[in-house]
């Protein structure tokens, strides 16, 4: 908080020296609070899962939460973790 006015989240899931996913929140201050997901490769949808899970426990004063992540990827991780689609992300893909 040294160098901005808000508090940033910040959330990983490891196993053994493996980073599998993260998941990063920056209060907006707006009716939908934005989550912003990164997983590489080889990572275990299952991990997104679960760490999605645990932030939306974690977040769960805020009204709105939506995950911005790149489309097509990991959708059944992040619907089994009771998200929806609502828009793609075209611009995060390289």
């Amino acid at each position: 908080m040294l160098f901005m006015d808000f508090n940033i989240k910040q959330w990983a899931a490891v196993r053994g020296d493996d980073l599998l996913a993260t998941l990063t929140w920056m209060p907006q201050g707006g009716r939908t609070e934005a989550i912003y997901g990164a997983a590489g490769t080889g990572s275990d949808p299952e991990a997104l899962t679960q760490l999605l899970i645990h932030v939306r426990r974690a977040l769960s004063n805020r009204s709105t939460l939506a995950l911005d992540y790149p489309a097509d990827e990991m959708v059944d991780a992040i619907m089994a973790a009771g998200f929806k689609p609502r828009r793609t992300l075209i611009w995060m893909r390289a």
